[in-house]
């Protein structure tokens, strides 16, 4: 009779040991999550390369380049936007690894858009100066890395939660295709070594050689 009580309030408490654990992982991770926040608001780096995948996004908008939709970044984008954003990636960006493409990509035109209105080219023409030089200057003063209103919109792109890579999983089959850890383990690699730490083995943090 007493195992039994014993197992039924085993049993009992399962539930909340579960839900206690949960909670403090999810803690742990808004952790790390908020000191990497910390770390990329004095990241100039990361702000250098928000401004030159930016320069190139004003670009695109500005020359009207055609834009077709990328499925590995799920996001749509001129030849000279990817290619930006590929030659960056190369450098293991911490900023690209930690973020996700739509977000990034929406918080440049949001911010272009806030400086670039529709040039008139009659008006240009007339005062004697090329309307495309005033407008690629415009580019480039926009995405100076020390323009104050390009900071801001740095800042609050990444201190926006919601712009970062999440853990991917699906209620239907139980399973996940980005776990929780392999998120934390982004945030370790730029906590502690700024960009993706290889082993000696070719694989990140120790995972085994068919990785």
């Amino acid at each position: 009779m007493m195992n039994k009580i014993l197992l039924f309030t085993l049993l009992a408490c399962i539930p909340s040991i579960t839900v206690h654990a949960k909670t403090d992982e999810s803690a742990h991770y808004k952790q790390k999550q908020a000191a990497v926040i910390r770390k990329l608001t004095q990241d100039t780096r990361a702000i250098q390369e928000y401004a030159t995948l930016g320069r190139a996004q004003c670009y695109s908008l500005l020359f009207a380049l055609e834009e077709k939709y990328n499925k590995v970044h799920e996001i749509e984008g001129s030849d000279l936007f990817f290619s930006a954003r590929s030659d960056i990636g190369v450098t293991q960006s911490p900023l690209f690894l930690l973020t996700t493409p739509k977000s990034l990509k929406n918080s440049l035109v949001e911010y272009i858009k806030t400086w670039q209105k529709r040039p008139s080219y009659a008006p240009a023409y007339q005062q004697g100066y090329s309307i495309n030089y005033r407008e690629t200057e415009k580019c480039e003063k926009m995405f100076d890395a020390n323009n104050k209103n390009l900071r801001q919109s740095y800042l609050k792109f990444i201190r926006n939660t919601d712009n970062y890579e999440k853990p991917k999983c699906s209620a239907d089959c139980n399973c996940c295709t980005v776990l929780p850890k392999e998120i934390e383990d982004k945030f370790d690699n730029y906590l502690k070594y700024y960009i993706e730490y290889v082993e000696p083995d070719g694989c990140p943090l120790g995972k085994q050689e068919w990785c």
